[in-house]
């Protein structure tokens, strides 16, 4: 092969290398490509690294998402009179919990040995420390002077007007109960109008109700109503 033959490529492509295009050279342009081809290239490792920073991210917002779960504890002190002009007075403790909309909820009343097992349902709002609509249903027990189980649907509504204060109606109908031991079956009815304050885990409220109660026994039955208010301490936790 002739020198000439060997040379002449040579020289050319040392004058493309060494001439710019548009600013650049050949060989910048080549590796330019190349650098581009890297960037959209997959690879094993590369997925590796996206699945570490992922499982990372969901273990961020498990530590700090808002827990699903809500409890509280409360107690109350009631004042009312009975239509015969007698005063009733009685203490009240309850307890409960949610998780995301459904909650449980155990109320015992320091009179005729009474308490009620709770069912929550809430349909609207998200916690129960915010605006919500929630239904009820449960089971109520107590003495007078025998054992009466009723029962009973329900629900209420908590509506915020400020960031603390809010006000809150509640309603109840207890079924008719079955007859107990004395031959006496019961059923009423039970209203509450609440006003409350929350600072931080507290709630200080009072609470005005008024229930109706029919206790017969064949007929005529007979009233056993109360009204009067409530007024009490709840720590949410």
């Amino acid at each position: 092969m002739k020198p000439a033959k060997i040379v002449l490529p040579l020289l050319v492509l040392g004058f493309l290398a060494a001439t710019p295009l548009h600013g650049d050279t050949v060989i910048n342009i080549v590796v330019k490509k190349q650098e581009e081809k890297k960037r959209y290239r997959w690879s094993l490792a590369e997925w590796f690294k996206v699945k570490s920073a992922m499982r990372m991210q969901d273990l961020w917002f498990a530590m700090n998402a808002p827990s699903p779960y809500e409890f509280y504890l409360g107690a109350d002190y009631f004042f009312g009179r009975q239509p015969s002009g007698a005063i009733d007075e009685c203490w009240r403790i309850n307890l409960g919990g949610y998780a995301r909309i459904f909650g449980l909820e155990f109320e015992k009343v320091f009179r005729n040995q009474e308490w009620s097992g709770i069912f929550n349902l809430r349909v609207f709002g998200r916690y129960v420390q915010s605006t919500n609509l929630t239904l009820q249903g449960g089971i109520r027990s107590f003495e007078a002077p025998t054992i009466f189980r009723n029962l009973f649907a329900g629900g209420f509504i908590t509506l915020y007007i400020t960031k603390e204060l809010a006000v809150e109606g509640l309603y109840r109908h207890f079924f008719t109960s079955l007859e107990n031991p004395g031959g006496l079956r019961t059923w009423g009815d039970r209203f509450e109008a609440t006003v409350f304050l929350d600072y931080k885990v507290a709630r200080a409220y009072v609470t005005y109700l008024a229930e109706t109660e029919q206790i017969v026994q064949g007929s005529p039955a007979t009233n056993n109503n109360i009204s009067g208010f409530r007024g009490g301490l709840k720590l949410f936790f």
